[in-house]
């Protein structure tokens, strides 16, 4: 969490690894990748070996100060501590509760593109209108997630705001090349997604 804080991550970076998670974008067809032991740190788990008699394997490069990581971990958190005792729960039940409103978050976001979603002949396109007149941090947050549902995958930022401000109530038509011959194309009322088989010559 620190590391992301400091790398100005968002809200996402923040958030704590979550106990279970598909392994895939296709969260229905995907198996999951299970963290049972996320609830324990490194003392209680240690401690439990212990008490069955069960051997532990110390990875050497914890120990490494040329890793960020670990540097963290000897020189940042024991001032932390020192300063606020019990800073490291904290932070991780404030990672925790990130994450649980991340997941909310991402549940709004669906429920909204839904309602923007407009069938098109080469799959469902967005209502240019309607997602115009949200926030500008909305409408990152739903184009994001139509690309991820529908193929190509998320915009890079700078890519985003481009795309943002050729979509804005007064600019007119336009197209937008993205990786792997996919291709934004939009009219006034409708963006759409053009898959590689039909965006190449």
């Amino acid at each position: 969490m620190l590391f992301n804080l400091a790398r100005g991550s968002h809200r996402r970076g923040l958030a704590s690894l979550r106990p279970s998670r598909p392994l895939h974008n296709d969260p229905g067809g995907s198996p999951q990748l299970v963290r049972p032991l996320l609830s324990f740190c490194r003392d209680d788990t240690a401690r439990i070996c212990h008490s069955r008699g069960l051997p532990v394997w110390l990875d050497s490069s914890n120990d490494d100060r040329r890793y960020g990581r670990n540097r963290l971990r000897a020189e940042v958190l024991p001032v932390l501590e020192a300063l606020y005792p019990g800073a490291q729960r904290r932070m991780s039940l404030q990672a925790e509760r990130l994450a649980q409103e991340d997941e909310q978050h991402q549940q709004l976001v669906a429920l909204a593109l839904g309602s923007l979603e407009q069938p098109g002949p080469m799959g469902p396109g967005l209502d240019r209108h309607r997602l115009g007149r949200l926030a500008e941090a909305n409408q990152r947050a739903l184009i994001q997630l139509w690309l991820r549902q529908q193929g190509p995958g998320e915009l890079a930022a700078t890519t985003l705001e481009i795309l943002l401000g050729c979509l804005a109530p007064k600019q007119g038509p336009g197209q937008m090349n993205l990786a792997s011959g996919w291709r934004l194309g939009w009219d006034r009322s409708t963006l759409n997604l053009i898959p590689p088989a039909i965006a190449s010559p």
